[in-house]
């Protein structure tokens, strides 16, 4: 299936880390032909994702912000409109994690991700969402997670960010698709992405590796995600709104048993 985007315009944030969702799916709209508008708080990142747009030929822009502050949102949805005229698309992508026990977790560790990752959203999504309601049409899609469903262990700030993220999207759905706007989201499973160069992140991870609990035995990557993305951007899906596309491997689809585990059971 080809999807043509020729003539849409895009804001993708958190589109600055080099192994990041938000760079991949800048990349996948870019190449699909929509101007893409790349936003993150990394001026170099997001630079050099604008950058290699530019070098395919497409149309990019390099907008430099803080998602979690109003003026850097309205500042960037404005910079698109004047540069391109109108705003077509939205993908909130930035986010950020610290895992670590619940009784452990700060309170400015609590805020900081309820910050970007509920807050940050709502604002690019009042932001875009006023001005694709005024064009009467639009697509809003943002970037959740399977643990907005399934948490663990040291997720519990984390899951909550991201279960916040999945009822504003259906919120946001019923209120905005009389005027046009669709808006859904994406939740990614275990995504190799710069988010777990941190340590702490590595060690969850490392206990159970992804490719022995996932059906497909891989963990996936910003490019695995960025076609739901696109898809859900596109006339291809004119009739879904307030839907949560799984791209998790089968990950949620149920527990994995190790090779010969049936067999070994039965014999027991």
């Amino acid at each position: 299936m080809h999807i043509d985007l020729t003539g849409r315009t895009a804001l993708v944030t958190g589109a600055g880390s080099r192994r990041g969702i938000g760079r991949a799916t800048a990349l996948a709209l870019a190449a699909s032909g929509a101007a893409v508008a790349c936003f993150d708080l990394d001026r170099t990142g997001v630079r050099k994702t604008a950058d290699a747009i530019r070098r395919t030929g497409g149309r990019a822009l390099a907008l430099p912000g803080d998602a979690s502050r109003a003026r850097d949102v309205d500042r960037a949805v404005a910079a698109v409109v004047k540069a391109w005229g109108r705003l077509d698309l939205l993908v909130n992508n930035a986010a950020v994690a610290t895992l670590k026990p619940a009784l452990d977790l700060s309170e400015a560790e609590w805020d900081r991700m309820m910050t970007v990752n509920l807050k940050g959203y709502f604002l690019f999504c009042r932001a875009a969402g006023r001005r694709m309601v005024a064009q009467g049409a639009g697509s809003i899609v943002n970037i959740s997670s399977i643990s907005a469903t399934l948490s663990g262990d040291h997720k519990v700030g984390y899951s909550a960010s991201k279960a916040g993220i999945n009822l504003l999207t259906r919120g946001l759905a019923l209120e905005l698709g009389r005027h046009g706007v669709r808006v859904n989201s994406v939740s990614p499973g275990a995504i190799a992405t710069d988010i777990v160069k941190d340590a702490r992140l590595r060690a969850v991870f490392s206990r159970i590796p992804p490719h022995e609990r996932t059906p497909l035995g891989r963990a996936g990557t910003g490019a695995d995600v960025a076609p739901a993305v696109v898809f859900l951007a596109s006339e291809h899906a004119a009739f879904i709104t307030g839907a949560d596309l799984l791209v998790d491997g089968g990950l949620t689809a149920g527990q994995r048993l190790p090779p010969g585990g049936a067999a070994q059971r039965g014999r027991s």
